[in-house]
């Protein structure tokens, strides 16, 4: 079934097989999307994952065309997983590099690039430390436009499923970043340090160039926060969800919400107490991001 979806949507690659070799990438791509973690020698779905089955529901078996939600899901994923090597990519793109034998042979400059611009714009000693080490490993690579043709491939590839380029990236077609996504790819390039804000606002300005949502829509943020929890809570006696998953929920299905909030310069209203039509809801905020949730509980009718 996935393979016939692949073939009537003009895909020429991504057919599952069943051979041992090629399982262990997929589950090792998987575990590097942070979407399964290993404990011995099982596997378990990450917070991360729990959010692509719950509130994503893609279909498995015909994927094609991906959904706008399912898009910016991924973009941000893998952005997060793997920002520097896209943020590379994107610059050779954006320099005119158009043959995928190019960007392959280039990549490892680019990478090197864009590591050494953070490192000297970036003021946390530790995360520096992990960049250098990095680099480190990358002028050891052996045979570099070997690595770099398996590295590239992939990146060129997700970008494509995401819409982000203009033309296919098979070795003998050109490829370039198209117009509508430039603004936000151009962004990407500058040598930051990825934040959780800086992601999310990477993914808003992607998501504002594909969400095809009239303006008037999802406009409502309790029906926003009622989505989110009959998808994402659960059945236990506390529902709650991480901000994090909630603020990722808005981008993938309410990110008109987020355009015209930022348009208009104003904050997120998660106040302490949120009041609904069946429910209110209590946010509580800690340091780190993945500590931040927020409580619903059902109103009590007069």
């Amino acid at each position: 079934m996935l393979k016939e979806n692949l073939v009537a949507n003009g895909l020429r690659s991504g057919y599952l097989t069943d051979k041992q070799s090629s399982i262990k990438h997929y589950l090792e791509a998987a575990v590097e999307l942070h979407l399964l973690v290993r404990q011995g020698a099982v596997f378990r779905l990450t917070s991360r994952a729990r959010f692509l089955v719950d509130a994503i529901r893609p279909d498995a078996a015909s994927p094609y065309p991906l959904t706008a939600a399912t898009k910016i899901f991924f973009f941000y994923t893998i952005l997060e997983s793997d920002y520097f090597g896209i943020a590379a990519v994107i610059r050779s793109l954006l320099a005119g590099k158009r043959r995928v034998a190019t960007i392959q042979r280039e990549h490892r400059d680019q990478l090197l690039g864009v590591l050494t611009e953070v490192i000297e714009r970036s003021r946390d000693s530790r995360f520096n430390r992990v960049l250098q080490d990095r680099i480190l490993l990358i002028r050891n690579w052996k045979k570099p436009e070997s690595y770099a043709e398996h590295l590239v491939s992939a990146k060129l590839n997700w970008l494509a499923d995401l819409g982000v380029l203009q033309g296919v990236p098979l070795s003998t077609a050109e490829v370039l970043v198209s117009k509508p996504h430039e603004d936000w790819a151009i962004n990407l390039t500058s040598a930051v340090v990825p934040t959780d804000t800086h992601l999310l606002a990477c993914a808003l300005r992607y998501g504002a160039v594909i969400n095809v949502e009239s303006p008037t829509e999802n406009s409502d943020f309790c029906a926003a926060l009622d989505m989110a929890f009959n998808r994402l809570a659960g059945p236990s006696a506390l529902r709650k969800i991480r901000t994090i998953d909630f603020l990722l929920f808005l981008l993938c299905y309410h990110s008109n919400l987020l355009v015209n909030l930022t348009k208009t310069a104003r904050e997120l209203p998660l106040a302490k107490t949120i009041r609904c039509r069946e429910r209110s809801y209590e946010t509580h905020f800690a340091s780190r991001s993945t500590q931040s949730f927020i409580i619903g509980r059902s109103r009590k009718r007069r």
